[in-house]
């Protein structure tokens, strides 16, 4: 394992999204216990997300599923790798698969 990195009670907002329902406006509201994550996610697109893996303080493995706000939903495969900014927040470069496409979602810490 590399670093201690936690997600526990982050919010990360999407700030790059290629091909994805995803905007900017959606927030990931992040919770960690031992090496399960699992995070709780909406915005005008999407009426509810939800993921859940494995964080090993550098990368993660994660499955998501969600509903859109036309009432499709869509599971697919994340696999994150996470690193800390110089001024302490996180910044996420997610690689994903679904049911509909693949891409790519660089988000950012939100401070709050």
């Amino acid at each position: 394992m590399g670093s201690q990195i936690s997600l526990h009670e982050r919010t990360l907002r999407a700030v790059e999204n290629a091909d994805g329902e995803v905007g900017t406006e959606t927030l990931w509201h992040f919770q960690q216990v031992g090496d399960m994550i699992t995070a709780e996610y909406e915005d005008q697109n999407i009426a509810d997300g939800h993921l859940m893996g494995v964080f090993d303080g550098d990368t993660w493995d994660a499955r998501y599923y969600q509903v859109t706000e036309d009432g499709e939903t869509v599971t697919g495969r994340s696999e994150g790798t996470v690193e800390e900014l110089p001024d302490g927040r996180l910044v996420v470069e997610e690689h994903w698969e679904s049911t509909d496409g693949q891409g790519t979602t660089v988000l950012e810490e939100v401070l709050r």
